[in-house]
């Protein structure tokens, strides 16, 4: 038996604060959840999570803090281009949904912050 080579990593951070760093309602955040991982597993054929925390600063200078959901899958050559469409698809739902001015994700290992005026690929 060949094992089917899936040499594409997708990953999007699925977070639990919303952008005015307010904790998301826990119901809001198991949607969220719940459809990211739905989301990458019928594009690439499954999904994992990962749990995580992040920082980030602010404007004014001080650092932020959440825990976070990385939520990433491997697919192959054949279905990257179209599993790559849903990875933005559903990052924008995530900004749209959780209330956030822009969601990360990563694709082959480098990361994009994508924002609300950005149209997926």
């Amino acid at each position: 038996m060949i094992a089917q080579l899936l040499a594409h990593r997708l990953a999007l951070y699925v977070p639990s604060k919303d952008h005015a760093n307010k904790d998301l309602p826990a119901n809001k955040r198991a949607g969220l959840l719940t459809h990211a991982i739905f989301g990458l597993a019928k594009a690439c054929g499954g999904a994992t999570t990962q749990q995580a925390q992040g920082a980030w600063v602010y404007g004014d200078g001080t650092v932020g803090t959440e825990d976070v959901t990385i939520v990433y899958a491997h697919v192959s050559e054949a279905g990257f281009r179209e599993a790559t469409r849903t990875l933005h698809s559903l990052a924008h739902d995530i900004m749209r949904d959780g209330s956030q001015a822009s969601v990360l994700v990563e694709v082959d290992g480098q990361a994009r912050l994508l924002t609300q005026d950005e149209t997926a690929v």
